[in-house]
């Protein structure tokens, strides 16, 4: 995954490391706007924004590798 100046890179640890294990929660901003982004760009999109009980508004894709990316911003009222 590549953004501006941010790149993030999954990798299994060792050669017992399962494809596709891990897990990544990325708060940031505007999130609604990110995952409008993401879906034009074929995404993998695994769970589309909701408004969550502990105060986050979350999305989730999967990386060509399965992967899930979990994208946060915190709910401000």
């Amino acid at each position: 995954m590549t953004r501006d100046d941010v790149e993030l890179n999954l990798a299994p640890r060792g050669d017992n490391g399962a494809r596709g294990a891990s897990r990544v929660a990325i708060r940031l901003t505007e999130v609604d706007e990110y995952h409008e982004e993401c879906r034009r760009n074929g995404a993998t999109i695994l769970r589309s924004p909701v408004d969550q009980a502990y105060g986050m508004r979350e999305f989730s894709v999967a990386d060509p590798s399965g992967n899930r990316l979990d994208f946060g911003e915190a709910i401000v009222e």
